[in-house]
């Protein structure tokens, strides 16, 4: 059931946007295989510090249906 929907992770901040959509993955495919073929949001720290304000970093999560 989990191709019935979309969802969208988003970074905002310092006037920039960092923009992640697709449609989920079965939990029981595994984290790790999504993770291995980069079909996933990764960004490392330098990343989240452009995004973050004062160290704390929020990321807007949306799940509709497809």
């Amino acid at each position: 059931q989990a191709e019935k929907f979309v969802y969208r992770l988003e970074l905002n901040g310092n006037k920039r946007r960092l923009t992640w959509e697709s449609t989920p993955k079965s939990i029981h495919e595994g984290i790790q295989q999504a993770i291995l073929i980069s079909d996933c949001l990764v960004f490392d720290g330098a990343t989240a510090l452009l995004f973050s304000d004062n160290g704390n970093l929020a990321i807007n999560v949306t799940v509709s249906l497809g």
